[in-house]
């Protein structure tokens, strides 16, 4: 599905290089868990092609435009991130 023209992409406000840390630090501050993207997705090494993705957490790269979908690459890392979370929230469910 194509990104919707004029919509604001989670992404685009919490990026590897756009958050800021004072922003993790509130997040921790008030008890939320921070999940990255696992340094074991070796999708994120890859330096053959432009994309995104960082140990911050799943992205991707995109125009002005929205011209630029999101590679195989960058939506493998978003399911990676997914299944991540997914697991972490389990064991915690489960420890109580």
């Amino acid at each position: 599905m194509p990104w919707r023209k004029g919509f604001a992409k989670p992404a685009q406000r919490l990026s590897s290089s756009g958050c800021p840390s004072w922003f993790l630090k509130v997040l921790l501050h008030l008890g939320f868990i921070v999940v990255g993207l696992p340094y074991s997705f070796q999708g994120q090494i890859g330096t053959d092609e432009i994309m995104g993705g960082s140990p911050y957490g799943a992205s991707t790269i995109a125009g002005g435009d929205g011209s630029r979908q999101p590679s195989q690459v960058e939506l493998d890392g978003a399911r990676y991130q997914g299944r991540h979370v997914a697991q972490i929230a389990a064991k915690l469910t489960d420890a109580h």
